[in-house]
């Protein structure tokens, strides 16, 4: 494909134009998409045919017939305008050379690929004659070899050539039959004699001769064809082909006949010619990387939605739907026992499985609509934890149960809601996340049992993202060690929005407050250092205050990980110092004995350096181990600033999917149009993964957005999760990266 001339259009109709495919008789062939992305071969006739009014009546006639064409080899005629300034005609684009060319270039094709061209010419001429078209120019330059077969094109065009007057006769020297020589009436075996000569042309030879196009004519019209001693199938059907009288000649069903069966091989051509076939595979749909197409974005919402909404319950719940309908009277109170509560909790319990999907689903979805319409991720959130069994009863098991299940495998995304929505109805789930029985268990139990401290710790983030002052005492009573943990990560999401009390939080856990902290207000013995709280420019907080505390830190592997992790978001405070910081963040995480915990922090601050210092990220991740899952996030992150950093990282993975993904990430922000065999080598190593798949799909967003849709309506059930949930949850974050943001990688 060459590159489009400077006069050359670019729009031709809805056809974005793209590249040069070539020039023919009838006119220009460039390269195009469709509205949809759909690649296509766009005809644009020279405007010596344009202002011939025989022409435009002919062209349009042909074109009419030709769309009747069907079949598998014969490419399809989707749209034309014969009334245009220059008229035009779109066919589906075939990625494939020509058999001219590739005979240009080998001289022959072997005995079993000419077989499968002359089956597959075959039945693209016989669906060719059932609509009443006569291609009457069938030559190697209009047969197209692609992966699955010949495909034929521009049937029927030389028809509207000689409405022009251009031509004496249809068709090219050398393919022409002898009654179209002889000007008689032409009829479809004129198809099949050229067949005869493209079929010999493939074998390698010249029926009749070479040398100067007269006298080649003159023996096709007069003399008998010189095959040699070629071997059946083809001498025989070659001749017959070859007949001097059209009637004597076979049709084209009968050639396919003769030529089809269940032993064609799958892979038509030797290996040469698949190599030059892939060449010619369209080029990718390319946008600029990060640019914003809200008007898709509002699309794939509005499509996730939908999907996540009609996410199955259970057969039992739809028919129970109906009977808990019927209980009169109305919603009782939380703690009531009435039967409408028992009735939800029965309702729940057969269908918390899917319930719990299906709301996991909606808040991924809400949380990147939060973005554009605040007011409706809030109601998509409130149908997330009511399926609509009736009224919302916060008192019901199964809505507890939703609501657990959220803050275990959605907490980011309940938590952008939480910041995202009014403040009333966010402080009303913070007053129901606080009644789970998990947290009040915790509250009864200073020493917080193994199974309750770490969602307690889950809790605090998801509040902490509404309500900083409720998470912090939510956390105090706990006993320390895990009261400093969960209060380290309550700072790392205090600081996004408020450096002045992240920095109150790194003080509170090295300082150890005498007293514990009352209604969202500090009570200390010495205050904090002012400058460390008004002014935001100098919250690097544990920078200006480590050696001073150091003292006070405790060497547990808890207070460890509370260390990394306020470091971590002194980083995101301050990136001018996030280099230091970070490199702190690194040693307290090293310091870790436990072999799971120190991973775990490990992997939390190379991602955090992944965004502001890949080469760092780098360095931190040699203390991961191959198959650690966070190498895949921090590769991902690090190809944003740093592609030779991220292909390294990702290079120390275990993981053959994510390193052809990383390289993927890389391409599509420098050279685009080389993405796509790095694309198939990505969903090739997927293997049907459907977390996977969405990775490869919001890669694949950036530089193609109708494959990555694609990828996604072709997503499968996987992880416990339906195909549903996952086409939801990725067309989500689609619509993110349409948005101009960078779609999440998971809960």
């Amino acid at each position: 494909m060459d590159s489009l001339r400077p006069e050359d259009p670019r729009q031709v109709g809805h056809y974005v134009l793209i590249g040069r495919l070539g020039a023919g008789g009838m006119g220009e062939v460039f390269f195009g998409r469709s509205q949809s992305g759909r690649p296509v071969a766009v005809k644009l006739v020279y405007p010596v045919y344009a202002n011939d009014a025989d022409f435009r009546r002919r062209f349009r006639l042909e074109v009419e017939a030709s769309r009747k064409v069907g079949g598998f080899h014969a490419a399809q005629v989707i749209d034309a305008d014969p009334d245009a300034e220059r008229p035009w005609m779109v066919t589906a684009y075939v990625a494939g050379p020509s058999l001219e060319q590739v005979l240009r270039e080998h001289q022959a094709l072997p005995p079993a690929s000419v077989r499968v061209l002359g089956a597959g010419i075959a039945e693209a001429l016989a669906a060719i004659h059932a609509a009443g078209v006569i291609h009457r120019d069938l030559k190697p330059s209009n047969i197209l070899l692609a992966e699955d077969g010949p495909h034929v094109i521009d049937f029927g065009i030389a028809r509207a050539i000689d409405a022009a007057g251009i031509t004496a006769r249809s068709g090219t020297a050398g393919f022409m039959a002898p009654e179209v020589l002889l000007g008689r009436p032409l009829t479809p075996a004129c198809d099949v004699f050229a067949l005869g000569m493209v079929l010999a042309s493939a074998i390698g030879i010249r029926p009749f001769g070479d040398g100067p196009i007269e006298a080649v004519s003159y023996r096709v019209v007069h003399e008998e064809p010189e095959l040699g001693e070629l071997d059946p199938p083809f001498g025989e059907l070659i001749a017959a082909c070859l007949a001097k009288e059209p009637g004597t000649r076979p049709a084209a069903a009968t050639i396919l006949e003769l030529l089809a069966g269940p032993d064609l091989p799958e892979q038509w051509l030797p290996p040469p010619l698949q190599t030059m076939i892939t060449s010619y595979a369209p080029p990718r749909k390319v946008t600029l990387v990060g640019a914003a197409d809200p008007v898709r974005a509002g699309r794939l919402l509005a499509e996730a939605e939908q999907i996540a909404r009609t996410l199955p319950l259970t057969e039992q719940a739809l028919a129970h739907q109906d009977r808990l309908a019927a209980i009169p009277g109305p919603p009782p109170p939380p703690a009531s026992s009435s039967a409408r509560v028992r009735g939800l909790n029965e309702l729940y319990d057969r269908s918390l499985p899917l319930a719990v999907q299906r709301a996991r689903a909606l808040v991924h979805v809400a949380a990147v609509t939060a973005r554009s319409n605040p007011a409706h991720a809030e109601r998509l959130l409130a149908d997330a934890l009511h399926p609509d069994w009736g009224p919302a009863i916060s008192g019901t098991t199964g809505y507890q149960h939703i609501l657990e299940s959220l803050i275990w495998h959605s907490a980011a995304d309940l938590g952008l809601l939480l910041a995202s929505i009014d403040p009333a109805p966010a402080e009303r789930l913070v007053a129901d996340i606080e009644q789970l029985p998990p947290v009040i268990r915790a509250r009864q139990h200073r020493e917080f049992l193994d199974d309750v401290a770490p969602f307690v710790t889950k809790v605090a983030e998801v509040v902490a993202s509404a309500d900083v002052a409720s998470a912090e005492d939510l956390v105090w009573p706990m006993g320390a060690p895990a009261r400093d943990l969960a209060l380290a990560k309550v700072g790392g999401v205090a600081a996004r929005t408020d450096s002045a009390r992240a920095g109150q939080i790194a003080l509170a856990i090295a300082g150890r407050p005498a007293q514990l902290p009352g209604q969202g207000g500090w009570k200390r013995e010495a205050p904090p250092p002012p400058s460390m709280l008004e002014d935001p420019d100098k919250a690097i907080y544990w920078k200006a205050s480590a050696e001073e505390w150091a003292g006070a830190i405790s060497t547990s592997d808890l207070q460890s990980m509370a260390l990394a992790r306020v470091k971590v978001a002194g980083a995101q405070i301050g990136p001018d110092h996030a280099g230091q910081l970070l490199a702190e963040a690194e040693q307290s995480a090293r310091a870790i004995s436990g072999a799971s915990a120190r991973l775990e922090t490990l992997s939390e601050v190379a991602l955090a350096a992944a965004r502001t210092s890949p080469a760092q990220a780098e360095q931190i991740t040699r203390g991961l181990p191959p198959d650690a899952p966070a190498l895949a996030e921090v590769a991902l992150a690090a190809a944003v600033t740093d592609p030779a950093s991220a292909e390294r990282i990702a290079a120390r993975s275990a993981s053959g999917y994510l390193q052809a993904l990383v390289r993927v990430a890389v391409a599509v922000r420098t050279s685009p149009a080389d993405a796509g065999p790095l694309l198939e080598q990505a969903v090739a190593a997927a293997v049907g993964d459907s977390a996977q798949v969405a990775g490869i799909a919001i890669v694949m967003a950036a530089t193609d957005p109708d494959g990555a849709e694609q990828v996604v309506r072709a997503m499968t059930a996987g992880a416990g999760m339906t195909a549903g949930y996952w086409r939801a949850r990725t067309l989500a974050d689609l619509a993110d990266v349409c948005f101009g943001s960078t779609a999440g990688w998971g809960d």
